[in-house]
């Protein structure tokens, strides 16, 4: 799936400019002709149209239209346009410079008729960590959207106003709110020309300045502000100050006006009197073409890498996606000030468990309507945070309830989004890096996305099920006997029900296949389909019997060439709260006690320096479940391992057999049994670095297969031998067994 801009604005500004098509004729079918095609020309049109019918005070318009510029692959295709457009970019050049304060100043198109402008500001990382934009008032109206990063809004409005120099015939004021923060500056022109041309910062007088609303947008926000407030921003990334990432807007820039005082120059405040009242302003020197195409060009690859990092964000292998548990790392670099939240995460869980799951009863308390985002100080920087999860929430197709049940828990989200995000690039330590060709897994890791995530879920809920029936009473547990006499008991269906409710809910359209329930369909399955193979309990019983050795064993597979090929599995120990899981070609893990994580390999052994080459089995470990076989080939092959003086063992549960052959707890195993009982173990073997054998033979008519996992090729070879030595031994047609558990 492509990640796409909430298309929230685009319906707000379409619904406005329908409704008020009298008041703005043509806005509309201009405005969509640059949905359809995107581009600088389209955008001028857009906003020469809509200026030749504003007026001023309408600010409620013009943050309308504004807001159609909060979008990263329109901004992109604009951008595209100027670097493919020489004329252009010379043009754009001669208007454009690099603020002093750290941002650069790109003026994309001047109406020389109506006096708008249409400007690009990219605010480039860390830049404004050494300098905050002043507090001033405008001479014209102003619209900005925040395209990426996030930008908050300072407003401050006059109370009162010293004009002793007599340089403005008046400031408009407003009455004063002793309970808001009150401040005395100096005034300032920002900036006036004499008649030669010169540029001059005049002393205007004194002013009291009170603290208006404070108010932080993300990218796909946007908003417009009154001529007569005065205010200042200060920008950073998603994750405020704690990252200090790229920020950039599209501002649109009015036609310069008079307010109702009959103020025609910007003001400018300090918050000290300056040495002299009239300084000469040296201008700044305007880009050359080269340096505005260097920069254009890093902004629009940045705006790309966006782009595929919100790709990746919401990518149907995740299951549902992964933004939620952004947002929760995001209140984590707040409230610690931290920009390496990954680390953070690892280091300090459980202080970040208990931190989100605070944050999470201020989510549902907000969603319940039982607090209003008002509630918090303006200076709350989890605020914003909070506002985009009460957003999500109230506009959830399925609604709020929906959306808390889901992605409400908000330590699974992050839990989710550090896993699969480390799986990228297990080496960051960032929330949101940014780095050129950031889709594409080179350094596989703890990946815990798509459909890992999902039987990692399914396994906890399973677990729920399960253990309420552990060492309970055989009447409790309802033990029963299916017709082929193997064990089942209550349990079993519970937990595989749990398990394929949440599989269903991530991968709705996957077919599923359980021990107990079997394939959820009758028809053939075609080209590229998807299932879930599940074995609730491998091992019941030892779980009837309150022995340890049982697991949840789960597989998601694809069709491809005419059979079944795992390509995810998992199994779960519930009673040590232990997980294995593999992903084919990305290598095998064990996750302990929910948090510690190490990638498995089988150990290194010496076989040489240990096993003599005419003893190659002898003293070593080796599992069987070898029921498929008939007798005559098991106690034949049995006859073998004897004669090697081989140690046999068959622990109850195949899938621990597997598991045992991926971390070396056994030097080989030997099955015969359903697929729900084999290829969970098999990938994680196989991918841990055992070397697996098959040998295939035939039970009357049907084909099937006994399956090799050892140490090294050596063991897999002698013991895949010593089975066809036994099915060789056989002198009749094997009977058929009921398989292994």
């Amino acid at each position: 799936m492509t990640y796409r801009e909430n298309p929230k604005n685009d319906n707000r500004a379409r619904e406005y400019f329908a409704a008020h098509a009298d008041q703005f004729p043509g806005v509309a079918a201009a405005m969509q002709t640059f949905f359809d095609a995107p581009g600088l020309n389209t955008a001028r049109e857009l906003m020469k149209t809509y200026f030749s019918h504003h007026q001023q005070g309408d600010i409620e318009s013009l943050e309308k239209v504004t807001s159609v510029f909060a979008s990263k692959i329109r901004v992109a295709k604009m951008v595209d346009s100027v670097l493919a457009d020489e004329d252009e970019l010379k043009g754009i050049a001669d208007r454009s410079y690099p603020h002093p304060i750290g941002f650069d100043k790109l003026v994309l198109y001047h109406d020389q008729d109506s006096g708008f402008k249409l400007r690009l500001h990219v605010y480039w990382r860390g830049n404004q960590r050494a300098a905050m934009e002043r507090l001033h008032l405008h001479k014209f109206e102003m619209a900005s959207a925040i395209v990426a990063g996030e930008l908050t809004n300072h407003i401050w409005k006059i109370k009162e106003f010293d004009n002793s120099a007599g340089l403005v015939r008046g400031i408009q004021t407003e009455e004063t709110d002793e309970s808001r923060e009150q401040k005395k500056m100096y005034a300032y022109s920002g900036y006036r020309r004499d008649a030669q041309g010169v540029l001059h910062k005049t002393f205007l007088g004194e002013a009291l300045l009170e603290r208006g609303e404070t108010k932080t947008m993300v990218s796909g926000q946007s908003y417009a502000q009154l001529l007569s407030d005065g205010h200042y921003v200060e920008t950073n990334a998603e994750t405020g100050i704690s990252n200090g990432d790229i920020c950039s807007t599209i501002y649109i820039h009015g036609p310069a006006l008079t307010d109702e005082s009959g103020r025609k120059i910007p003001i400018l405040f300090e918050e000290f009197r300056l040495a002299a009242d009239d300084q000469v302003v040296k201008p700044i020197p305007a880009m050359t073409p080269e340096y505005l195409r260097s920069q254009l060009t890093k902004y629009r690859d940045f705006l790309k890498q966006n782009l595929e990092f919100y790709d990746w964000l919401y990518d149907e292998k995740h299951g549902r996606n992964l933004s939620v548990g952004m947002i929760a790392g995001y209140l984590l670099a707040e409230s610690h000030h931290n920009p390496h939240v990954l680390s953070l995460w690892v280091d300090n869980e459980h202080e970040c468990k208990e931190e989100l799951r605070a944050h999470e009863k201020t989510l549902r308390k907000l969603v319940n309507g039982e607090m209003k985002l008002s509630d918090f100080s303006e200076d709350d920087r989890t605020k914003r945070y909070f506002a985009i999860l009460l957003d999500k929430a109230l506009t959830h197709p399925r609604g709020k309830e929906y959306f808390l049940d889901k992605y409400g828990d908000l330590v699974k989200e992050m839990w989710r989004y550090c896993g699969a995000i480390r799986g990228e690039k297990p080496e960051i330590t960032e929330l949101k890096p940014m780095w050129t060709g950031f889709v594409g897994r080179d350094l596989p890791g703890g990946a815990h996305y798509g459909h890992v995530a999902a039987m990692i879920e399914a396994a906890y809920k399973a677990r729920d099920k399960i253990m309420p029936y552990f060492n309970a009473s055989e009447t409790d547990r309802g033990d029963m006997w299916k017709e082929d006499d193997s064990p089942v008991s209550k349990a079993d269906p519970e937990a595989e029900d749990a398990i394929r409710s949440t599989l269903k809910e991530y991968y709705p359209a996957y077919h599923f296949k359980g021990e107990e329930s079997g394939e959820d369909t009758t028809q053939p399955p075609q080209e590229g389909d998807r299932r879930w193979l599940v074995d609730a309990i491998d091992g019941t019983r030892n779980f009837n019997a309150g022995r340890y050795d049982f697991c949840i064993m789960m597989a998601c597979q694809k069709f491809e060439g005419g059979e079944w090929v795992t390509t995810d599995s998992l199994i779960a120990d519930p009673v040590h709260n232990k997980i294995w899981w593999a992903e084919k070609g990305q290598g095998a893990f064990c996750i302990e006690g929910r948090s510690s994580e190490t990638k498995m390999a089988v150990p290194h052994k010496h076989i040489f320096d240990h096993y003599p080459a005419d003893e190659p089995l002898h003293g070593r470990m080796i599992d069987l479940s070898i029921k498929g076989l008939s007798i005559d080939a098991e106690m034949a092959f049995r006859r073998i391992l004897r004669e090697e003086q081989s140690v046999e063992r068959n622990m109850g549960s195949t899938g621990l057999m597997l598991v045992s052959a991926g971390d070396g707890r056994s030097d080989g195993v030997v099955l015969t049994a359903h697929d729900y009982d084999i290829e969970p173990g098999l990938l994680i073997a196989r991918e841990a670095g055992a070397a697996i054998r098959e040998v295939t033979f035939n039970v009357g008519p049907v084909q099937r297969t006994a399956f090799i996992a050892a140490s090294d090729d050596r063991t897999a070879d002698v013991l895949k031998k010593a089975v066809e030595q036994g099915l060789q031994a056989n002198p009749k047609p094997p009977v058929p067994q009921p398989p292994a558990l």
